[in-house]
């Protein structure tokens, strides 16, 4: 039977990993049987253009010229991709396709894609296997918040989040997988616990070789660094106030971005704050206990409950805590020292171009050279032609008589 392995997230559970590992591996899955497809569509935001996110598709919401949402362009472009899908599966057996905000896609702008889904497979006569991790609520919304400060720009503090974006994050994690359940069977969902220590090595892309029936050590490219890195406690204040400033273009909040990255790690170490008080993050996670008592029940039937009961006693973070100072300096430094190396980057560039193009010139000059040396002798050779052939109408001349016309 042939199999679509979707992967709708959740947010900040490594799925930026797996999706770089898919695509930078797609020809070893390939020989496998395994398609990572890969598909050219654009959409509104620049970070939303990455290919490695093939499943966007799916669920991303399109709008008119008017900043109206365009729900016909939304479901032509959804049965476009799956045609791509059903042709791919002419020739393979599996097909993959991931996209994390699906998740929170489906919730909120396309409440209707499982039926379609259903509806197109049983069509097409291929089985979906839908993949989805979880982290404790209060551990995923941190990170989930971090993330929106980081990338999407958001000005809303963690407090404002909650209350503001809460039900957009769809931490309710039971309510979201009934939502699937009420068109595919419980056999079609994956659910795993975004663990460590649930990991085979505690690696999770070894986890999402395992739940596709592959080996890590089948010829794959694994790469060590961390694809999606959070901000710090001071660092991610840090980007919130710049969020706050109008006028700032996307590159230019890329740069800002990749300051605060550069930061983040030595400003953790020292300084590691969370944003709410641990009894408070007690509550958060007790008010979805029993949605996530029904998902260990049914999904899980280890006999323990869905997410740890540790909760780390971290300070809760405050603006004038003694590291701030240190690491606005680290942070307006970092933000230099990119500059700095993008000027030495263009610098090189530049040498490199002015190299190129007086390597260019000579040889252009070599080719005039060259020209005007083949120009000199096919002159010489005219002019010694044209000598033979005075010498030759010398020896012998002769008159061009003209008949006269008789009468």
């Amino acid at each position: 039977m042939k199999t679509l392995y979707l992967h709708i997230g959740t947010m900040k559970t490594g799925t930026t990993s797996i999706q770089q590992f898919l695509y930078r591996n797609r020809k070893v899955l390939e020989k496998k049987g395994y398609l990572f497809p890969i598909f050219d569509y654009q959409y509104t935001k620049k970070w939303t253009r990455s290919k490695k996110r093939n499943a966007m598709f799916m669920s991303a919401p399109l709008f008119t010229k008017k900043r109206e949402r365009d729900h016909e362009a939304e479901h032509a472009r959804f049965y476009e991709g799956m045609a791509v899908v059903a042709e791919a599966f002419r020739k393979y057996d599996n097909v993959i396709l991931t996209d994390e905000v699906i998740w929170t896609n489906a919730h909120n702008f396309r409440p209707e894609l499982w039926q379609e889904l259903k509806q197109y497979a049983d069509e097409h006569d291929f089985t979906v296997k839908i993949i989805v991790y979880f982290r404790r609520q209060d551990v995923y919304l941190d990170s989930y918040w971090n993330h929106t400060v980081k990338r999407l720009y958001s000005r809303d503090s963690f407090q404002e989040f909650l209350v503001n974006k809460l039900d957009h994050a769809t931490p309710d994690y039971a309510e979201g997988l009934k939502k699937i359940l009420e068109y595919f069977p419980k056999e079609s969902l994956v659910v795993h616990r975004f663990e460590r220590s649930s990991f085979p090595e505690g690696n999770v892309i070894y986890d999402f070789l395992e739940i596709l029936g592959l080996k890590p050590d089948e010829g794959f490219s694994f790469s060590e660094k961390n694809a999606n890195e959070r901000l710090s406690a001071n660092m991610v204040q840090a980007k919130l106030a710049l969020n706050m400033v109008d006028g700032i273009n996307p590159d230019e909040m890329v740069h800002f971005e990749k300051a605060c990255l550069m930061v983040s790690n030595a400003s953790d170490e020292l300084y590691h704050a969370d944003q709410i008080t641990t009894e408070e993050k007690r509550s958060l996670v007790d008010s979805y206990q029993e949605g996530n008592a029904w998902i260990a029940e049914e999904f899980f039937h280890d006999g323990k409950p869905l997410f740890r009961d540790d909760y780390p006693e971290n300070e809760v973070f405050r603006k004038d805590n003694p590291y701030e100072t240190d690491d606005i300096v680290r942070f307006a430094s970092s933000s230099d020292i990119l500059l700095y190396r993008k000027i030495k980057e263009l610098e090189q560039e530049h040498l490199k171009a002015k190299k190129e193009l007086e390597a260019k010139l000579r040889e252009a000059r070599k080719a005039q050279e060259k020209a005007e040396q083949e120009l000199q002798k096919l002159k010489k050779l005219v002019e010694k032609e044209t000598k033979k052939e005075q010498e030759i109408f010398g020896k012998f001349p002769f008159r061009l008589f003209v008949p006269k016309n008789k009468k």
